[in-house]
């Protein structure tokens, strides 16, 4: 029955003398079938013709129900009320009988009317809507794929800078700039689209950018890193601000945890943790200092304490409860994504 409510009937573009004929051709079926039932039916032959009415209206158009309603009252009058083969009616029940089927095929057949159009014009508006989704997809992936785009370009450029840069803080801090456009490009690869909204999947893009930091970082060092990364669809600002966190803290760690090649394991996981979203980086490493700070400098920390605060999530970072080396944890309220 969906093709009847998704597409407008086709008898319906048919020409009008052929609805006109096709017609006649319903009425004379539903009066010989009438004919047939109605000496062995206690009742007024009316059924089938209101059937004939419906039929014409649905299929044709509202004028063809009325049509077939005139072809009905005239074949009614001339076979089935007394006296028979005339037009002329006998009892005032029949003629009372005969003015109520009028009306209601009357207003059978408009309501029948209005019903197809407002079906068609249904129709009509979910095909609108969804040309207009279809665009609305189009529009942002070839936004994102710009986006992206232009993002991989400062990247490249940061990198290229960094090659020409003589001084080694400069060449850190264009290398930490590189790193973090990079993190950017990473969430516009994972972009899709879900109740009109841009989510990324936090499997593929963690574990995607994990392996980009491993390759950048660890090189041939003796350093494992094992990634469990839930998969949680959540908005594009919060995959940006979560990737910079994991970033930061795995930079930090692949960089300052194992000097002098040491080595070790590094472990990031990421998990939902009732209404709150859980990212843990862990290692094995040398740990903080005595007074607490990480063996880097505070920039980092800074920033993914920032990052936090601004999706009103909290930042800790200290030494492991169970063994050596460091624990870094970020907490965020989980954001609903809209379905």
């Amino acid at each position: 029955m969906d093709w009847l409510l998704n597409e407008p009937l086709p008898t319906r573009s048919w020409p009008i003398w052929v609805r006109y004929v096709s017609t006649l051709l319903l009425v004379s079926a539903v009066i010989a079938l009438d004919l047939w039932i109605w000496p062995r039916a206690n009742a007024y032959p009316f059924l089938f013709c209101m059937f004939a009415v419906v039929a014409a209206a649905l299929l044709f158009d509202r004028g063809s129900g009325f049509v077939a309603l005139g072809l009905c009252i005239i074949a009614l009058a001339f076979l089935s009320l007394e006296p028979f083969n005339d037009l002329a009616i006998a009892q005032e029940r029949d003629v009372l009988a005969l003015f109520l089927f009028s009306v209601i095929g009357v207003l059978t057949a408009s309501a029948t009317e209005i019903m197809h159009l407002a079906v068609h014009r249904l129709h009509v508006g979910n095909k609108l809507l969804a040309k207009s989704e279809r665009e609305k997809d189009i529009l942002l992936r070839d936004c994102n794929h710009r986006t992206r785009n232009h993002l991989a370009v400062l990247a490249s450029l940061a990198r290229l800078q960094e090659h020409e840069a003589k001084e080694p803080a400069a060449r850190a801090a264009l290398a930490s700039i590189g790193a973090r456009v990079q993190v950017m490009v990473r969430v516009h690869e994972r972009l899709m689209q879900v109740g009109g909204k841009a989510v990324v999947d936090t499997h593929s893009f963690i574990v995607d950018l994990c392996d980009d930091l491993r390759d950048s970082l660890m090189g041939m060092r003796p350093i494992g890193l094992t990634v469990e990364a839930e998969s949680h669809e959540i908005p594009q600002t919060s995959a940006v601000s979560i990737g910079l966190c994991i970033n930061e803290l795995l930079t930090n760690a692949l960089k300052y945890a194992f000097p002098d090649d040491k080595p070790g394991t590094v472990g990031v996981v990421f998990a939902r943790e009732g209404d709150e979203y859980r990212l843990t980086v862990t290692d094995d490493g040398v740990g903080l200092i005595e007074d607490g700070e990480a063996k880097s400098g505070g920039l980092g920390r800074r920033l993914v304490r920032s990052l936090a605060a601004q999706h009103h999530g909290s930042f800790e970072i200290g030494r492991r409860k169970d063994g050596p080396g460091t624990s870094a944890s970020v907490r965020v309220p989980v954001e609903r994504v809209p379905r």
